[in-house]
């Protein structure tokens, strides 16, 4: 389950989880353009051209990883 968390390096609404529900985490977010963090991907998550043209190239998947 996924779940809204406070960015450590931006200090915005991000998320935590297994990836499978970061759409309805963004959902919760009620000023998308103020508090979104960026600093990682959304996936599952078509974001607006202005805030998907800041998401930085190292920002893409989950972030999860099987060793």
């Amino acid at each position: 389950m996924c779940y809204s968390v406070e960015c450590s390096h931006c200090g915005k609404t991000s998320w935590a989880g297994c990836g499978l529900h970061v759409r309805g985490v963004y959902n919760t977010i009620p000023d998308k353009d103020k508090d979104l963090c960026l600093c990682k991907g959304w996936p599952g998550v078509e974001l607006p051209p202005h805030l998907a043209a800041r998401v930085p190239e190292s920002a893409t998947g989950s972030g999860c990883h099987i060793l």
